[in-house]
């Protein structure tokens, strides 16, 4: 289907300023058919259906026979919800001009929107066989299938698209969403290192490079991936900040500050900048520094509540409690449903020792993310702070019997009989873990160091590990 993207912009601007001023100057003007076509195609692209009907009724009248003009009708019946006139008469035009591409694809579209998905793609195939070397059409079939969730369809005419044209940033674009919708990104890999080898200038084969890098582990890989996106094409600050995270991630928050100051070279800081900065800063315990930037964020942004969140996390490290519960709760306030805000709002209350207030904030925390089993253990870890052993142990055979996180609890148990100094309940529930997941030895290990110097757990893990 030729839209009016194979035109010059001014040639465009001008067939729609001749035909807006005849419109208006003299109602019996007359344009050829292909100007029509464009006009009519120009509105149709730009939503504005009323214009464009107006200039097809004026189309038809003076060109009643062009099939071209009667697929744009079909289109325009489509737009405006009308798909069984618009099927109707796409319908016909196919018998009168089987071999009439535009019309195909245009009884494709139709179909797609009724989601007669095997219509669809039988009309798009036809158009194909007639236009074999159809980008568009490749295109359409490739969303097509990926709408049916089949991905292997779906590759195939993206990667075909993209083999006529190398610079087809849609389809680079589709095929790394079909191997993330299978979490096949060993498989991404090799595909975007083998297009990369033949067009090593492409930005975004890089970038979806270094995100399948990313999402399958291979961070510093995906670090130098990154690398290369930025000298490509240094304004895409996008790469910078997934640069910078990976960084943050590996704990390189040095080399994270310089990638992100790197970026204001292209780019000027904004609110997510300076958040990433702020991080870097707090994690270097250069608490002074981070709240600088934080600040920067929150008078960038007021509304993006990561800036209070980690202003606030800084503030409690330098013992401003107070300051660090304000800020929280400025967090809070502009979005009440993320776990982490009142994960460290149950931090602070503890320093505040307002523990009631702090256990509640748990409970929020657990109520928005019930399979975060790290606010749950630590929520554990608050309650032996505060409470007899023997209750909070009490409390963890109630959770472990309505089934919530269950063998990670159990775990918690065994570190608590080994503080009650049970020691034969300890080994015994301790082996029953063991037996059904041996990692669990490495989590025992962060609540206390008798991982490393009792010899009957040492000889269990070694039992279970081998």
């Amino acid at each position: 289907m030729e839209f009016f993207d194979d035109f010059e912009e001014e040639s465009i601007d001008s067939k729609i300023n001749r035909y807006e001023n005849a419109l208006s100057a003299d109602p019996s003007f007359y344009f050829d058919r292909d100007d029509y076509q464009d006009v009519v195609e120009f509105y149709l692209a730009n939503l504005e259906f009323d214009k464009a009907k107006q200039a097809l009724d004026f189309a038809l009248r003076q060109h009643p026979g062009s099939v071209e003009l009667q697929i744009n009708q079909a289109q325009l019946l489509q737009a405006n919800g009308k798909n069984t006139e618009a099927l109707r008469l796409i319908d016909h035009i196919t018998e009168i001009d089987p071999s009439n591409v535009d019309a195909w694809i245009t009884r494709g579209a139709i179909m797609s929107r009724l989601n007669h998905t095997k219509d669809a793609l039988r009309s798009y195939k036809k158009a194909l066989q007639l236009d074999t070397q159809s980008e568009d059409v490749l295109m359409m079939l490739g969303v097509e299938y990926q709408k049916s969730l089949n991905f292997t369809s779906s590759l195939r005419y993206f990667k075909r698209a993209l083999h006529l044209n190398p610079e087809n940033d849609l389809a680079l674009n589709e095929i790394s969403t079909c191997y993330e919708a299978e979490d096949k990104y060993k498989e991404a890999i090799v595909f975007f290192e083998g297009f990369i080898d033949n067009h090593p200038y492409n930005g975004g084969a890089w970038q979806h490079l270094a995100y399948a890098f990313e999402k399958d582990g291979q961070a510093e890989n995906a670090i130098w991936a990154y690398d290369y996106v930025t000298i490509i094409n240094p304004f895409l600050s996008h790469a910078f900040l997934s640069k910078a995270s990976l960084q943050i991630n590996l704990k390189q928050y040095k080399e994270a500050i310089e990638t992100i100051e790197a970026s204001f070279e292209f780019e000027d800081p904004f609110y997510l900048t300076y958040c990433q900065i702020g991080e870097c800063f707090e994690r270097l315990r250069k608490y002074d520094e981070a709240i600088v930037y934080y600040n920067k964020a929150i008078d960038d942004n007021r509304e993006y509540p990561d800036g209070w969140l980690g202003k606030a996390i800084a503030l409690d490290a330098q013992g401003e409690y107070k300051k660090a519960l304000e800020h929280i709760n400025m967090a809070i306030n502009l979005d009440k449903n993320d776990a982490d805000y009142y994960y460290v709002k149950a931090e602070i209350l503890e320093n505040l020792e307002a523990f009631d207030d702090a256990e509640q904030a748990f409970m929020d925390a657990m109520s928005l993310e019930p399979e975060d089993e790290e606010i749950v253990l630590d929520y554990f870890q608050f309650l032996k702070r505060h409470q007899e052993i023997n209750d909070v142990l009490e409390t963890t055979k109630e959770w472990v019997d309505e089934g919530i996180h269950t063998e990670s609890l159990k775990v918690f148990q065994v570190y608590l009989l080994l503080e009650l100094k049970k020691y034969s309940k300890a080994y015994q529930l301790l082996e029953s873990v063991l037996s059904k997941d041996p990692s669990k030895s490495t989590l025992l290990a962060n609540f206390t160091d008798k991982v490393l110097t009792d010899q009957n757990i040492l000889q269990l893990i070694d039992l279970y590990s081998s």
